[in-house]
């Protein structure tokens, strides 16, 4: 192996450029490099469930995508200081919000409406049923209570804007499990509102 061929993938720099452009081995190998220090700083916080520790990590690496794709050599931070100071800026607002409020299933009607928009079903509007407190209350208990922790986490992933390779890197799966479990999340959510209209 050339020494080019080494320093392709040895030095931050160029292995944000190249996961820029779309290199999913580079973008694996920053992801390795640092998501063991990104979880140790998860479970620095003060969580009372273990599940909570866990979301800070999920939210970090989300931070930690961020990080690749908007980081600029050209400020003068290098990529591990700008990286840390993204994740744990995303971590301290999750933590704070879980502190505010008893659920810490981050899910805001408006994310949920977008979802909701591309479920196929034109009969029905998210607004209708979304209207009331107590209706949106309601969906955040179905939620809770008829997904499985997979598919909670694949919904965050996806009300974030994440493609399904990225959260296949985050969620450590195939694009074929991502894919799965929004279609079992989509079936689930059209099954809900068709109750709530009866």
């Amino acid at each position: 192996m050339t020494n080019s061929s080494v320093n392709k993938y040895e030095d931050d720099v160029i292995l944000v450029s190249r996961a820029k452009s779309g290199d999913s081995k580079a973008l694996s190998m920053l992801i390795e490099k640092y998501s063991e220090n990104i979880k140790i700083k998860a479970y620095t916080f003060n969580c009372v469930h273990v599940k909570d520790n866990e979301d800070l990590y999920q939210e970090g690496m989300m931070g930690f995508v961020s990080a690749v794709y908007y980081y600029d050599e050209n400020r003068g931070a290098s990529f591990n200081t700008f990286m840390t100071r993204v994740v744990s800026n995303r971590m301290i607002q999750v933590y704070n919000n879980m502190r505010d409020y008893s659920k810490v299933f981050l899910v805001t009607e408006n994310n949920s409406e977008k979802f909701l928009n591309s479920v196929d079903n034109s009969n029905m509007t998210p607004e209708e049923h979304l209207v009331s407190t107590e209706s949106y209350d309601e969906y955040l208990l179905f939620i809770d209570s008829e997904f499985s922790e997979f598919e909670k986490k694949v919904y965050k992933l996806f009300l974030k804007n994440l493609s399904y390779n990225e959260m296949s890197i985050i969620l450590e799966c195939t694009v074929k499990s991502i894919d799965n479990a929004l279609q079992r999340i989509k079936k689930k959510i059209k099954e809900f509102f068709e109750k709530q209209k009866i």
